[in-house]
């Protein structure tokens, strides 16, 4: 998770100079930006003033939703300690949900409650699949497959139970399948 910084009198005066910042170094938002602000000429060049008005200029490593030019939010920081909690393929999941259904956990003040949207990411996640119906099918093995007769499991339509059962799930680009409820 990382971000790269500047300031806008830079940029207003034709210097992309800045540095790019690993999020999950820090706990806070107010501890971000005392490192920026005690670091401000080795990152940023002199500035004209000692209170800067920094400018994101680019990201990676979280969702596009959550990036803004002008400022990284409080609750943030929640995605920086799932980060730091959960595996690799975890984060990439909960990051797909956020991406995907961020917007039905935006606060009244614009902000997101990532700390709902990371807990329920969780709860839906259903694991990583090649294709919805590889997971479809699994799943009607496991709940239903030990009580159907082994005379009759040839003829059992998987294609037909995939295309019941594919509404109640959606599947990132990533291949992250997530119950929808």
């Amino acid at each position: 998770m990382k971000i790269y910084v500047s300031t806008y009198n830079n940029y207003n005066n034709g210097s992309l100079q800045g540095a790019w910042i690993d999020l999950t170094k820090f706990n806070s938002k107010e501890q971000f930006y005392e490192y920026l602000k005690k670091n401000q000429e080795e990152l940023f060049g002199k500035q004209w003033n000692d209170d800067p008005e920094y400018m994101f200029q680019d990201y990676e490593g979280f969702p596009e939703k959550l990036y803004d030019e002008g400022g990284i939010y409080d609750g943030f920081w929640e995605l920086v300690y799932a980060k730091k909690d959960e595996t690799d393929e975890d984060f990439e999941a909960i990051c797909d949900f956020i991406q995907e259904h961020g917007d039905n956990f935006k606060l009244p003040n614009y902000e997101y409650d990532l700390s709902r949207a990371i807990d329920t990411a969780k709860e839906q996640h259903r694991g990583k699949w090649d294709k919805l119906q590889d997971y479809t099918d699994q799943q009607f093995d496991e709940l239903y497959l030990h009580d159907v007769p082994d005379s009759i499991t040839y003829y059992i339509d998987y294609d037909k139970y995939y295309h019941t059962a594919k509404h109640d799930y959606w599947m990132s680009d990533n291949g992250n399948v997530f119950e929808c409820y």
